[in-house]
Order: structure tokens, then C-alpha cells, then sequence
């Protein structure tokens, strides 16, 4: 039986946007979200594994954003552009169970 585990963290990157006519100034500030995922007993290649992630407001079951992301071999991930708030990630491949990770907290 093949189980998934994981593991997250969070890292903070800020996204500049400029305005016409005036210097550069933060208009939006945005987040990536990374970690890692471990496939339990999978004995083939991560990088081939597909990863649905929906990201969600916290509590709720209805994503603001689905993403297929491709791991690296050492199982890490990367959720780009992600606005500041507190969000749970659901995390589904192929015929693994989904596991959603609860009250990730994006901001500085």
C-alpha cells in the first residue's frame, strides 16, 4: 500500500509592479509557498508524478487557484504569486489520497 507523506515550509519573496509616470513602488506583494512532498513507497521517477495543488482560503473547500506542479527529484515544489493570507493547500496525485496541509500563513 503506498502512503504520502509530506513536508512544507514557506519562504518569503516580494513581487515589485511599477506604475506609469511615477517611480517604482510596491503595489502588490506576493508570496511562494515551497516545501517538499515524499511519495511514500513509490520506487519510480518523482519528476514524472504530477501534482495537483488547489490552493484555498482557510476552512474553506473551494480553491482560488489549481495548479498542476512537477517535483524536482528531491521531492521539492514551488507554489508561486500567492497574496498574503492564511491559506490550505490540497495536494492530490494521481492514486494517492489527497492531503490537505491546514493554515498556511503567507506574509512577512
Amino acid at each position: 500500500m503506498a502512503y504520502w507523506d509530506w513536508i512544507w515550509e514557506v519562504w518569503v519573496m516580494f513581487t515589485w509592479r511599477t506604475t506609469s509616470g511615477g517611480p517604482a513602488r510596491p503595489i502588490v506583494r506576493t508570496y511562494t509557498i515551497s516545501g517538499k512532498v515524499e511519495l511514500g513507497d513509490y520506487g519510480g521517477n518523482i519528476t514524472t508524478v504530477p501534482i495537483t495543488v488547489q490552493l484555498r482560503r482557510a476552512g474553506s473547500t473551494t480553491p482560488i487557484r489549481t495548479v498542476v506542479l512537477n517535483l524536482t527529484s528531491a521531492g521539492s515544489y514551488a507554489l508561486p504569486d500567492v497574496p498574503d493570507g492564511n491559506y490550505d493547500l490540497a495536494f492530490k496525485a494521481s492514486h494517492w489520497l489527497r492531503k490537505v496541509v491546514r493554515n498556511v500563513f503567507g506574509s512577512a
